[in-house]
Formats: structure tokens, sequence, C-alpha cells
């Protein structure tokens, strides 16, 4: 019980960052309607330094995995390999079991077992939270690579960084109490209050990702899933950057070259 507590606190404290694309706040809530989850979509990008030097919108952190939804903090890719990929690579699997226990321990497995943390260590502070219902309960869970499960939320509201939870309010611990348009609607307001007034508008914004389902997983609406920049190869993705069709803000002078160059000595 201490263990998984402990989990649950390290997960609401630790806002993801790494060298490769860090910021994301992710909040995940249950409404007397269905179950809402937003995340931003936006990346900054560092340098060797630790100064970040650019950003870039509509990064695509929402996924639908089998049946449920998977939302995803840190980088976006293990390795070569982006977590896009990584899902639908599971999603082709043939599962005997599809309910969300079955299908949160059964992905858990598979990336750990494809992409174990010994040998991808950058990937430790990457995080999975997924969201998903049967028949009665709406259901709510995280996974650390680093560190585990969280316990399964079932009424209230997960978000990914503490810091975050007043400017939720009553959203917060009282979820249940609301419809599913209105906790988009505060979530979606919190996650670019809390980015101006703790000065981490270069990590956090851009568009939002919003996504409502109702009992037995049934979609309610999916805004802003970003799937048109889901890309199978970083060479894709260096394309696009190089032609214009993909942009990095800079935050720096030159910044989003500096940013472009780092993507191209690390993956291409």
């Amino acid at each position: 019980m201490r263990h998984s507590t402990l989990i649950v606190i390290i997960l609401l404290l630790r806002l993801i960052a790494n060298s490769q694309v860090s910021g994301t706040l992710l909040i995940a809530g249950v409404g007397k309607d269905g179950l809402v989850m937003v995340a931003d979509s936006r990346g900054s990008t560092g340098n060797k330094q630790g100064q970040l030097i650019a950003y870039i919108d509509s990064i695509p952190k929402i996924f639908k995995l089998k049946n449920i939804y998977l939302a995803i903090t840190g980088q976006w890719s293990i390795g070569n390999t982006f977590l896009s990929t990584i899902v639908s690579g599971f999603n082709k699997i043939r599962t005997s079991k599809n309910d969300f226990v079955s299908v949160v321990t059964s992905f858990v497995n598979y990336t750990d077992s494809l992409y174990p943390v010994s040998k991808f260590p950058n990937s430790s502070t990457t995080s999975f939270v997924f969201a998903g219902s049967d028949s009665v309960n709406y259901l709510i869970q995280g996974y650390m690579r680093d560190l585990g499960y969280t316990r399964i939320v079932r009424k209230k509201t997960l978000i990914s960084d503490n810091k975050a939870v007043p400017y939720l309010g009553a959203y917060y611990q009282y979820s249940s109490l609301y419809t599913c348009d209105t906790l988009a609607k505060e979530f979606t307001k919190t996650i670019y209050s809390y980015a101006k007034a703790s000065n981490l508008e270069h990590e956090i914004g851009g568009p939002i990702s919003i996504v409502c389902i109702g009992l037995n997983n049934k979609l309610k609406y999916f805004k802003n899933s970003f799937s048109k920049n889901i890309y199978k190869s970083f060479s894709s993705l260096i394309q696009d950057l190089k032609s214009g069709k993909r942009k990095f803000i800079p935050i720096i002078p030159d910044g989003d070259k500096e940013a472009i160059q780092a993507i191209i000595e690390t993956h291409e």
C-alpha cells in the first residue's frame, strides 16, 4: 500500500522533462456522464546546457489503445521508434481479453519486453495514463516506466503535475458532479492558466486534445487527435522539418534551426 501511494504522489509531483521534447500537462477525470482526458500539444526542446531553445505544437499525445485510451508524457520516442508506432504495433496484436486491466497490463508488458528501460535508459521518465470504462465503472490508471503503476482512480481526477491542482478548484476532488463538457472546458482552462502563471508557456500549451468516452468505452468525441502529425520514421519528420511543413518555434535566436539539427544528429 505504501509503495502504491508513493507512486501516486510522485506521478502527481513530477512534470516530465527531457532533452528531446519536454512539457505536457495531462488531466483525466470522471464526470457524471462520462470520462474526460485532456492533454496539451506543445513540446519544448533544449540544448546540451539545459537551455530551452524551441518548441513545437500539435504533437499527438492521446491515442486509441485497443478499446481504451492512452495518454503519454515524456519523450515522443523510445530510441528511434515513435511511441505512436509502438501503440500501433500493439493494436495489431490479437488479445484474448480486452477489459481495462488486461489491456493496460498487456501494453505495459509489451513495451517493457520490446523496449526495456535497461536498454533505453532515456525512456525511464516516460509515463502512460490509461482511461477506459466497463459497463459500470470509469477507470483511470497511470504507469511510470521507472516506478510502476498508480492506484486506479474511479471517481476523481488524475493530473500529471500536482502544482496545477489549485487551478482545478472543485473539479479536482468533485469531478463526478459535473458533465464531460464542463470538465473538458475547465481542464482546458487549467492547462493554459497553470502554464501562464508558472512561466511554462514555452513548455505547456498549443491546441488541446480532448477525449470523452461513455460506459463500455463508447466514444463521445475526440477533438484534436493530430493524427496527421503522426510519423512512422524520424526521416519523415526530418524531411518535413527541413521543408518547413512542420516547424519549431524559436525561443532563442535560431533555436528552431538548432532543434532541427539536434534531431538530425541524433536520429538521421
